[in-house]
């Protein structure tokens, strides 16, 4: 978990950098790390092929393993921390 922090940290800083060098596009005030780690999460669950040849965004894949009657459960997957523990 050290090491996906430690990630999520780098990352947000690089979003800010980019955030802090056109302020005419983006309010600074308005992106947390909060939010970072919201809308990663948010994206990260909707990616399918990650260490394929090409990475989808399949939006609307929540809606598919959803049922009226079921129980859902849903595991968030990091390949490189789950490698790193072995």
């Amino acid at each position: 978990m050290k090491e996906f922090n430690q990630q999520s940290e780098k990352s947000f800083r690089k979003i800010l950098k980019v955030v802090l060098e056109y302020p005419k596009l983006f309010v600074k005030s308005e992106i947390s790390y909060n939010e970072f780690i919201w809308c990663h999460a948010y994206v990260i669950t909707r990616c399918y092929g990650i260490g394929q040849n090409q990475v989808h965004l399949v939006s609307f894949g929540d809606f598919i393993n959803h049922s009226t009657r079921g129980q859902l459960n849903s595991y968030m997957v990091q390949l490189d921390y789950e490698k790193s523990q072995k």
